[in-house]
């Protein structure tokens, strides 16, 4: 599909202080590990300010981020507002993302795509055309329009998309396979294999620091610390874990938990 300056619109660079400040706010906040994503898309970090759609209710409400980070959500919205020229209720912030081709499809019309940060590489290609949205923000209508991003990222990257979603369901037809692979479904279980294992194993050791964060929200429930240390006990396994630790003294437990029986 051939691009024309209808297609996609580049607006003037934003000055650099206005791009450090809300750089600055966002390097502040612990974006979420997205691990459940769409398919095809590698593990990143990524928050939704301003409004959002829950996958549970489906529902147009304030995002978790906008509520816990209500002094960057103004940053970003005020940004959106005074160089955004398209309608936006929500912006989506994105860290590292090399994403692969795709649609928008939950997006209403056009979206604005602004990429800030010290970094280079990393460009967004739309139907084959290669652009810049360093500082430089693009306008076009990503659920129309194929883009993913160059694999050639060096540096830290934020990507801030602003665009606009509403309650209303697509037809079946008009949602890309993104969105029909998340339907529910039978899906036959896997047989355990040990080439299986390996590959959690592999998978545990590349992406420790999703697993600690894993681990650390099933220990913020008490009974599930206990638990934890009971069966390594069980098992004769050491009970040295900082999370065990740490959440051990939050919750003010009994110090012999973390007492092996041979000690």
């Amino acid at each position: 599909m051939a691009l024309s300056d209808v297609d996609v619109q580049f607006l003037p660079e934003i000055p650099a202080d206005e791009i450090k400040k809300v750089f600055d706010l966002i390097e502040t906040v612990r974006l979420e590990i997205q691990e459940d994503g769409r398919k095809g898309f590698p593990l990143h970090r990524a928050s939704v300010f301003g409004m959002s759609k829950p996958r549970t209710t489906q529902k147009i409400t304030e995002s978790a981020a906008a509520k816990k980070y209500p002094e960057v959500n103004q940053a970003i919205l005020e940004l959106g507002k005074k160089y955004c020229p398209i309608p936006f209720n929500t912006v989506n912030v994105n860290k590292n993302l090399i994403s692969v081709k795709h649609k928008d499809s939950n997006n209403v019309g056009k979206s604005m795509l602004l990429s800030i940060g010290d970094y280079t590489g990393c460009n967004i290609v739309i139907e084959n055309r290669v652009c810049d949205a360093h500082n430089k923000p693009i306008v076009f209508d990503g659920s129309k329009l194929e883009h993913w991003n160059t694999s050639d990222l060096n540096g830290k990257k934020y990507s801030l998309v602003f665009y606009t979603i509403t309650d209303e369901k697509k037809p079946r037809d008009e949602r890309d396979s993104h969105e029909r692979e998340r339907e529910p479904r039978e899906r036959a279980l896997k047989p355990i294999t040990d080439e299986r294992k390996l590959k959690c194993r592999e998978y545990r050791q590349n992406n420790k620091e999703i697993e600690r964060a894993r681990h650390e929200r099933y220990m913020s429930n008490p009974e599930n610390v206990i638990k934890v240390i009971e069966r390594k006990k069980a098992n004769n396994v050491p009970t040295e874990c900082a999370v065990c630790k740490k959440m051990v003294l939050k919750y003010n437990m009994p110090k012999h938990l973390m007492t092996h029986p041979q000690e």
